[in-house]
């Protein structure tokens, strides 16, 4: 954890650190595990700590909700940037945080054993 809340949080006051630290919670997947689905609802952020995880778009964009349809490009982009594996430092499923419905764009399956860190919608509007 210690290497990922340095790569995002070191540049926020220890307060604000403190804050999103106790708000998160930890999921910890084996290997070839489905953390979620196109079409699955959640309303979670996901932070990698540890292990890789695939993330990727669904062929055929008319599975998606209006707004999934809207976020596609953006989330086409992401993956242009960092590929379609995500590592420690990396985070995905950011696209509930603009949703109303919490329907989720994308698939996302470990690859290998993974450390999850959660926060939540909730907890990020407070």
């Amino acid at each position: 954890w210690k290497r990922t809340q340095e790569g995002f949080l070191s540049s926020y006051p220890m307060i604000v650190q403190k804050r999103i630290a106790h708000a998160l919670r930890v999921q910890v997947c084996p290997p070839k595990s489905a953390i979620y689905a196109v079409g699955d609802i959640g309303w979670d952020v996901y932070l990698i700590g540890k292990g890789v995880v695939s993330v990727t778009l669904p062929d055929d964009e008319s599975v998606l909700d209006a707004a999934g349809r809207d976020n596609a490009a953006r989330l086409r982009r992401k993956q242009e940037a960092i590929g379609k594996l995500y590592r420690p430092g990396n985070h995905f499923g950011e696209s509930c945080i603009t949703s109303e419905s919490g329907v989720r764009q994308e698939t996302a399956i470990s690859v290998s054993a993974v450390e999850l860190y959660l926060i939540s919608k909730k907890e990020l509007e407070k």
